[in-house]
This record gives C-alpha cells, structure tokens and sequence, in this order.
C-alpha cells in the first residue's frame, strides 16, 4: 500500500515552525545583509526556501537578497565548526547580536538623570543608580581576538568587592537598566554576576577595575581584574 498526501496538506505540516523560522529572519535583517545561507537538517528544505523567497520579495524587491542553499546544508554546521577547532582565525569578526554591558552607578547630574533613579551614599555622596554601561553595541562588528575594556572604580570607600551583574538587552539605547522601584526593564537579562575583591581600602575610591568581554572564543568570556590587588574573577 502506498500513502498519497497532497501537498497543501504537507505545507500544513511544516508552515508552523517555517512561520517562526521567517519571522525571525525578517527581525534580524539589516543594510549589511545581502546574502542568507540556509544551513542545517532544515536547511536543505525546499518548502522553506520557498517560503523565505515569497516573504521577501514584495518588501525587499526581488535583487536585495540571495538565498543560498549549500551543497550538504545538514553538515555545514558541523564542517563549519571543525573547521573553526583546526583554525580559529577562519572567524575574521563577528556581529553582536545583543548589546552587552553591565549594570553601574555614577554622580547624580540633575540635569541628565531622573530624581526617581538618585541614591544618597552613607558618606554623603550622591549618585544615579542603575545606570545601563555598554560594551558592545547590537550590530557592531567585533573582530577576531578583539576585546572590549571599561574601567571602574568603587563607590565607597570602605567597599572591599566590586559587584558586576554582566547584562544582555535588545534594546541600543538603553539608559537605565531597571524601572525605579528596582524591576529589571523589559528585553534586559542577567547573564552572569561577578564578583571580584578590591581589599584595599586605604586607596579609598581610587581603585581601577577593569571590566573585558573577550570575543577570542565561541563563547564571550568575562574578566573583571582589580588592579591594586591583582585580582581576577572571570565568568562565560
């Protein structure tokens, strides 16, 4: 016996997951893209080529974009990342697909920062909290090996560590990272916290540490260094 399913009712079986697989492109889109390679067990789907093609036409025009299916779509991700084990430096540069920061405080300027945001430290000091400070922009070219470096220094005096909390956002133009009453802002996440000592108090505030996003791996690696001790915590 054989079994005959008609085509519309194949369309139905893959129209849900090839619905988000487009929505998702059509989101990532940019002026730099002009090339889209279709790689992976999905890759190599007909259906799916079709589908990006007819979505793309009527917004774009039919000469902006060419879709690309390899050869072995289903091993590409695997030769790719062989490939990349044998020589990392194949990656020439990456593009952010978030913006990465972290979470800081600096001296309250009434005429920049929200009254809602100041906090009053124990030694008199005045500051805007919950300031957002970037490292890498979403859609910024990182090149192979690059790091990117912010240096801080403590807000008290007597303060022994220094608290990092390493944050993702969708948002470029992030100002404050969380509403007043303390509540992360929508499209912000906590990737990872840090914690690195800085014991020596003596120097009261005047303690470099350096915060750097490594982008040498596949995966971004996190350093935080007080310099007066040389201390290092690192998180990935």
């Amino acid at each position: 016996r054989m079994l005959c399913i008609h085509y519309s009712k194949m369309e139905e079986f893959f129209d849900r997951p090839v619905s988000k697989i487009l929505k998702n492109i059509l989101d990532e889109l940019n002026n730099d893209v002009r090339t889209i390679f279709l790689v992976g067990g999905f890759g190599g789907c007909q259906y799916m080529y079709y589908r990006i093609q007819k979505a793309l036409k009527p917004i774009y025009g039919p000469n902006r974009f060419t879709v690309i299916i390899p050869k072995s779509p289903h091993l590409a991700v695997v030769q790719g990342a062989f490939q990349y084990r044998k020589n990392p430096e194949i990656i020439r540069s990456r593009v952010a697909e978030a913006t990465y920061g972290t979470e800081t405080m600096t001296q309250f300027n009434q005429k920049i920062h929200d009254v809602r945001y100041y906090h009053r430290m124990k030694s008199g000091e005045q500051f805007c909290i919950h300031l957002f400070s970037p490292l890498v922009i979403e859609g910024e070219r990182v090149g192979y090996n690059q790091v990117k470096r912010n240096v801080y220094q403590p807000a008290d005096p007597s303060q022994t560590s220094i608290k990092f909390n390493l944050l993702t956002s969708d948002d470029k133009n992030l100002f404050y990272t969380r509403s007043p009453n303390g509540v992360l802002k929508e499209g912000v996440k906590i990737l990872a916290t840090i914690t690195v000592p800085s014991p020596n108090t003596e120097q009261g505030t005047d303690r470099d540490v350096y915060l750097t996003f490594d982008f040498s791996n596949t995966e971004i690696q996190v350093h935080a260094y007080d310099v007066t001790s040389n201390t290092e915590r690192r998180a990935v």
